[in-house]
């Protein structure tokens, strides 16, 4: 596989991860977390606190009325530094935190629960680990031992694999009811139900991959129109996209033929798919692994694109905003 490829099949992959991890809440597994009473209130959270200098941003967090679990996931077998860094940060998270954070979400308003929180716990999960490699890497690599050593003492380590089980691996809950329930684990579906469509740093790859197959599939029956906005609110809370890099994943696809820019005098950044354009919907994800959406514009002499479409710009566009209320 060359360089350039890697990119989308990363993306891909870490998309694949959280919808593994989430189908152990669905009814399609067995037995579900839900059952315990797990919910997932909040998807990507961001826990911060100035005055304990918390930074905590994990995947996902869980949350049965009393503990408050806080899920990192990932896609390889690679137990990596910043993977110690993370979960170092989710452990500073205190339930006093945990508390305020899960009222300033509105829980009430998500689930049964008050808010209330009396342990808050951790764990990371592997979508390439398994308790074969745990032992490998334990008895016969140094280095991987090392690491493994130091996230095991900050966490408790899982492993998940669609078709398979989530179970733990290596490390231990405090709560006795998370340590049971993945001691014996639980049993995931072949084919996880697709709830997450982008990955967490909202990167142009994927969310170009689903712009096509949310909006752009729905050309087949008539031409459809979309805007940043309604991109932004499609996905909102779940991702917060800045309405900068929306903008710049719909101009590439106008650029590629996979839809039309059809913005007027009195609509700005309004995008037309129609049956024309089902060729290039079709294979954006082709397009997209043979080169990530800033290679392209860069290619085709875009470059003052960056001008007037900053792809960190947060802020909504009040005439959009006003045509399409």
């Amino acid at each position: 596989m060359t360089g350039k490829h890697n990119h989308w099949n990363r993306q891909e992959r870490e998309i694949q991860s959280y919808n593994v991890f989430f189908a152990a809440l669905t009814a399609r597994a067995d037995p579900p977390l839900s059952r315990q009473g797990f919910e997932a209130p909040v998807c990507f959270p961001e826990i911060e606190g100035q005055r304990e200098k918390i930074q905590a941003h994990p995947d996902f967090l869980l949350y049965d009325g009393e503990i408050c679990l806080l899920v990192e996931v990932k896609q390889g077998d690679n137990i990596e530094d910043d993977h110690i860094d993370q979960m170092e940060e989710c452990n500073q998270v205190t339930i006093e935190r945990a508390e305020s954070y899960l009222k300033d979400a509105e829980i009430q308003e998500k689930t049964s629960y008050n808010g209330d929180v009396s342990q808050v716990e951790t764990c990371i999960s592997y979508a390439g680990l398994d308790q074969d490699y745990i032992e490998k890497c334990r008895h016969e690599w140094p280095n991987c031992r090392e690491q493994l050593e130091e996230l095991e003492e900050k966490t408790a380590i899982l492993g998940q694999s669609a078709g398979d089980s989530l179970q733990l691996l290596a490390g231990e809950f405090d709560s006795s009811v998370l340590q049971s329930i993945f001691e014996q684990g639980i049993q995931l579906p072949e084919t996880p139900k697709k709830e997450f469509a982008i990955t967490e740093g909202w990167e142009k790859e994927s969310l170009a991959v689903a712009v096509c197959q949310i909006w752009g599939h729905d050309a087949a029956s008539g031409p459809v129109e979309v805007t940043p906005s309604a991109i932004r609110s499609h996905f909102a809370p779940r991702h917060a996209i800045p309405m900068g890099r929306i903008k710049r994943v719909l101009y590439f696809l106008s650029e590629i033929e996979a839809c039309d820019d059809i913005s007027d005098n009195d609509r700005d950044y309004v995008y037309e798919f129609t049956v024309d354009h089902m060729d290039e919907i079709l294979g954006i994800v082709e397009t997209v692994r043979d080169q990530p959406v800033e290679g392209h514009l860069q290619e085709e002499g875009q470059m003052d694109l960056d001008s007037f479409i900053d792809e960190n710009d947060d802020e909504d566009d009040e005439d959009e905003e006003s045509a399409n209320p």
